[in-house]
């Protein structure tokens, strides 16, 4: 999963705003190729804001086992211009690959955007 101007690759710049893509890295080379299945392809409206660590700010990956690129758990947040005071949710991935979504309160977001 990484950010993507285009749709198709991952942008140079750390810019999730513009939007995302996630994919079936075949040949593990964390690349997106031609022949790669696309999962997803995200385009983020202006309204909606991510707030990604920086840990993982150019992507991150997982593993054929499940194992992620990141040795640390991660939270994104995801919110509008109200940041945590608006719908603010949070996606967590953990050091074992396993991902859950919680409201941000829940989740202890304290920033977002």
């Amino acid at each position: 999963m990484c950010p993507s101007t285009n749709g198709t690759s991952c942008g140079a710049e750390a810019d999730w705003q513009a939007g995302w893509i996630s994919w079936i890295d075949d040949n593990g080379n964390g690349v997106r190729d031609a022949e790669d299945q696309l999962l997803t392809l995200r385009s983020v409206t202006e309204s909606i804001i991510l707030d990604v660590p920086r840990a993982v700010a150019s992507g991150f990956h997982f593993s054929g086992s499940g194992r992620p690129s990141f040795d640390r758990q991660i939270t994104i947040g995801v919110c509008d211009e109200r940041g945590v005071e608006g719908p603010a949710q949070a996606i967590i991935y953990s050091v074992a690959g396993l991902g859950s979504m919680l409201n941000a309160e829940d989740a202890g977001l304290s920033r977002c955007g």
